[in-house]
């Protein structure tokens, strides 16, 4: 059982803006098992998840004059309550980890969009703690050593979301609008270590679509793959490496739907590259590693800008509790 208290503190040239403290309690209940082999969890904890800073800031960003972000200072995290079910076995030389998991967030910090009254076309978005968000889903990630010398592994994520939260209707009164659909992201990686000093890695994750309360959020991906060559008896090292190489872009396609408007925005990421990198290591290098820390706070609880709550437990799954 955890407790913490957050004070915040901000002002601007009209005075205090209306930010205040809280306080969060937060309880994390987990067990396990082992039968023949298999290892079984079971798990509650509630998660939190802190405004970020542009979701606080009362002041128009315009950098997209079709695009208008404001922040509301008076935002409260999200809490959310998470179940897991994990499963976890080593097949061979193959582990495998899978875990079962539901979400469920009763006051979601969501977007709230509607048309500018000043600039024809475009739309004003803001931030609203009035969301639900139900998830269900599995996270599953296997390890395979092929050889003694090559191993990959295989991870994906998918989880059902359920989103509901209020928007400006017809007439300028509050509606209730809800949205539903299916997330799923994955990626592979795998290393191999060959004969006279020469190994070579790949990566590559997928992102699919993200389902949001006013529609849908396009996916990208991204992969590497690199060569390394070691030589005078692993002092010195030399690497290639290439990111993404195959096109020179990558296009994220949105598209947000209401009553009131329509909107469709293509981002395009430009991240091909390539890595020429040389190591040498001068001296024994062989000083002795200090000692663990105790267990602290990291800031892994702030909540994304325009993203909603990923699904997922496990490898990867989150800001599991400290």
């Amino acid at each position: 059982m955890r407790y913490e208290h957050t004070f915040i503190d901000a002002s601007t040239n009209e005075g205090v803006v209306g930010v205040g403290n809280y306080g969060v309690l937060v309880p994390s209940v987990n067990a396990s098992k082992t039968f023949k082999g298999t290892t079984v969890k079971l798990g509650y904890n509630r998660r939190i998840q802190r405004p970020g800073l542009q979701q606080l800031n009362p002041n128009f960003n315009s950098a997209n004059p079709q695009n208008i972000t404001i922040g509301n200072p008076e935002l409260r995290p999200e809490l959310t309550n998470n179940y897991e079910l994990g499963l976890s076995k080593n097949i061979k030389k193959t582990y495998v980890n899978a875990t079962f998991f539901g979400r469920f967030t009763n006051n979601a910090i969501t977007q709230v969009r509607q048309p500018s009254d000043t600039l024809e076309g475009a739309i004003v978005t803001t931030y609203e703690n009035i969301g639900k968000q139900h998830a269900y889903g599995a996270n599953i990630f296997a390890n395979i050593a092929a050889t003694s010398k090559i191993n990959f592994g295989l991870f994906a994520n998918v989880f059902y979301t359920k989103l509901t939260g209020q928007t400006t209707g017809q007439n300028g009164l509050s509606q209730e609008i809800d949205n539903t659909g299916v997330n799923v992201s994955g990626g592979i990686f795998s290393q191999a270590t060959f004969g006279n000093g020469w190994g070579a890695q790949a990566f590559g994750f997928m992102q699919g679509q993200q389902i949001q309360l006013q529609g849908k959020q396009g996916g990208f991906g991204f992969y590497t793959i690199g060569v390394k060559k070691e030589f005078s008896n692993k002092k010195a090292s030399l690497g290639l490496a290439a990111e993404n190489f195959l096109s020179k872009r990558y296009k994220m396609h949105t598209e947000l739907t209401s009553l009131q408007f329509n909107q469709v925005n293509d981002v395009y990421l430009y991240n091909r590259g390539f890595r020429l990198t040389f190591t040498y290591k001068i001296g024994k290098m062989t000083m002795e590693q200090p000692k663990k820390k105790a267990k602290s706070v990291n800031n892994d609880d702030v909540k994304s800008e325009g993203g909603q709550q990923q699904g997922g437990g496990g490898p990867g799954g989150g800001n599991a509790p400290r």
